[in-house]
């Protein structure tokens, strides 16, 4: 399907007028305009609302396709992961993208019932269902982005956490330093600077500087992924310098990034008032005191797609894909002589920014994570006199992808971060 021009909407400016989706009454999109916008985007609590062309023919004019009448196929995937008699799924604890398992309440990890499909196809974890309700709490673990592919709704009335855990990826993220937005490592020079946040959809935090400022930190990458055929997880932070070979736990290395989750339902896809998607990066670690070295920069947030003719978000739910904190430099410069920086938090649960680890008297302090309400950007970790801290993760992208000219129903007191993108193209 050809995308035509790109609208740009601020979320106060839409009516909150009633449309109707085959009798379903949905409003048009409310994005929270404390959320923050991805860099490709203008302002906070942007919705970029992307036009659907009318279908070639031979005049070249107005004869559009009637968008009800054009088959509902998953992004990214082969159509043929649609399965018309698959089973219904509810209450699992656990996917695993990378060995193909699952967990149904807190059981051991098996593999699925035999009435759905769990496969690797290409570079993702297709699970094909029926319908799929989050009914407790659902973590994913693994390598793999996870797709789950539905012939019929899709509820989430928990929490489905796809987050990187400090230096542990989500699925389908990347690990400290690696990922196209890593951040770069700090670089000796007099004193120990910090590394730099990952970037994904915003631009991660600079590294704190080292020897008072007279060694830069790591600058960030730019933020990358915005082409709507890409399906991602977040990228690393960088590693504080001299973080190699510590034996303290607080090791100086970046946080990983937060995985990658897409939900796709031929029918509706409703995120209730108790409901939680979650894709956060993960924090730095402070600065290794043995080694008197930088803080690692903080993971960035990963990727949520959530593909259905109608989408509802409904007040109370939260949506986030936010930034780990940068991780705390060091004490000193003397081997054996200095006390470690403290790590960065992993992406927050309530929305507000992840913190910075703690500096020592010699070290900065680490650079929060993108979040928080009102939205803030990832924040550059602190410079020390010695040691500098690791600076903030970006944050990750989220898409919406729904049929027709009203947009999904976003509720005014759900919470999604940073904004989403909108897309009625599907």
């Amino acid at each position: 399907m050809r995308f035509g021009a790109a609208v740009v909407l601020t979320a106060f400016s839409l009516a909150a007028c009633q449309f109707s989706v085959d009798g379903l009454p949905i409003q048009d999109t409310r994005v929270d305009v404390d959320a923050g916008a991805p860099d490709d985007l203008s302002v906070a609590g942007v919705v970029d609302l992307v036009s659907v062309a009318p279908s070639d023919d031979a005049s070249g004019g107005g004869g559009g396709a009637d968008l009800k009448a054009a088959p509902i196929l998953p992004s990214h995937v082969p159509s043929s992961t649609v399965n018309p008699i698959a089973g219904d799924v509810r209450d699992w604890t656990e996917i695993d993208t990378t060995n193909l398992t699952v967990r149904v309440n807190g059981g051991a990890a098996t593999a699925p019932p035999a009435f759905v499909t769990l496969a690797a196809v290409g570079d993702y974890a297709v699970l094909s269902v029926g319908a799929f309700a989050v009914t407790k709490p659902l973590r994913v673990t693994g390598g793999r982005p996870l797709v789950i592919v539905a012939t019929g709704e899709i509820t989430v009335d928990d929490t489905l956490d796809a987050s990187a855990r400090a230096q542990s990826a989500g699925p389908g993220g990347a690990g400290p330093g690696a990922g196209a937005g890593a951040g770069p490592a700090g670089s000796r020079n007099g004193g120990d600077p910090g590394g730099a946040g990952g970037s994904f959809g915003t631009r991660g935090g600079n590294g704190g500087g080292g020897d008072g400022g007279n060694a830069a930190g790591a600058t960030a990458a730019m933020a990358y992924g915005a082409d709507l055929a890409f399906l991602g997880g977040g990228s690393g932070g960088g590693a504080g310098s001299s973080s190699g070979g510590c034996p303290s736990p607080h090791t100086g290395t970046g946080g990983a990034g937060g995985g990658a989750v897409q939900l796709f339902s031929a029918v509706r896809i409703t995120v209730g008032a108790g409901g939680r998607i979650f894709v956060q990066g993960g924090g730095g670690s402070g600065g290794c005191g043995e080694n008197g070295s930088g803080g690692g920069g903080g993971g960035s947030g990963g990727m949520m797609f959530l593909e259905a003719p109608v989408v509802v978000v409904r007040a109370g739910a939260r949506l986030y894909a936010l930034g780990g904190g940068g991780g705390g430099g060091a004490t000193g410069a003397i081997i054996g002589s200095g006390d470690d920086g403290g790590d960065g938090e992993d992406g927050r649960s309530d929305g507000a920014a992840a913190g910075g680890g703690g500096g020592t008297s010699g070290g900065g302090k680490g650079g929060a994570g993108a979040g928080g309400q009102p939205w803030a950007e990832a924040q550059a970790g602190a410079t020390g006199s010695k040691n500098g801290g690791g600076g903030g993760g970006g944050a990750g992208r989220i898409v919406v992808h729904v049929r027709g000219l009203t947009g999904p129903q976003i509720e005014t007191d759900a919470r999604v971060a940073p904004s989403a993108r909108i897309d009625l193209s599907l």
